[in-house]
């Protein structure tokens, strides 16, 4: 089994690390030869390093950051302008051909986007061109449970489905108590792909709330 999956999101917040560092440290608990990179951030810590990043490495008992993180940059906004701070920019070449070296090395690689879809990466290139670039590679959509989420999650379906890319893996992450993921997901399944599957996650989640998904990630396409 080989296998890419860009894990992206509705909006900011939405919860990609948390799910995506849970997901990793349950898979190779299990013994599947995986990893998960985030290879774009903003916003550093004192030490120049972003706390999703460190947060994915720690959940992989990795010790060195830049082998999961090709560009941090220190302010915490979108990569066009946190790169722009630095005299610096996001070539879209180098960015896909560093992600498929460290997929070549896992056989399933979780790939943290950064924001949503329409997130500019530098002035010409957005995540969902990354996503593109990045083909073959299942989407999973993570949607954060809180108001608001219904129309910024229809919007990045519809957008999804113009550039054929329906997410294979949704999953609803309550954000709090005042969980409204059942509403939500009785708002959005008729917009939603025969052949996407849709995982819950509950606030204070335990590990085996991600066992439907981690068996949906290891099933043959």
């Amino acid at each position: 089994m080989k296998k890419k999956i860009f894990v992206t999101a509705a909006d900011t917040g939405a919860g990609k690390t948390f799910v995506t560092s849970h997901l990793i440290r349950l898979l190779q608990d299990q013994g599947v030869r995986a990893s998960a990179i985030k290879p774009v951030a903003c916003g550093a810590n004192t030490n120049g390093i972003n706390e999703d990043v460190e947060l994915l490495a720690r959940a992989q008992n990795i010790s060195d950051p830049d082998l999961l993180n090709l560009h941090t940059f220190s302010l915490p906004a979108s990569p066009n302008i946190a790169a722009a701070a630095e005299g610096r920019s996001i070539d879209s070449g180098e960015l896909t051909g560093w992600c498929n070296r460290q997929t070549d090395n896992s056989d399933l690689c979780l790939i943290e986007g950064v924001g949503g879809l329409m997130v500019p990466l530098n002035d010409r290139y957005l995540v969902s061109d990354w996503i593109i670039d990045m083909q073959p590679c299942e989407v999973m959509l993570i949607i954060g449970a809180r108001l608001g989420s219904i129309n910024h999650t229809l919007l990045t379906l519809e957008h999804l489905e113009k550039l054929s890319l329906a997410p294979k893996y949704l999953v609803i992450n309550a954000l709090g108590d005042d969980d409204c993921s059942e509403h939500l997901i009785r708002s959005i399944q008729p917009f939603l792909s025969p052949e996407t599957r849709v995982a819950m996650i509950p606030y204070n989640a335990t590990p085996e709330h991600f066992q439907p998904l981690i068996t949906d990630l290891l099933a043959k396409s």
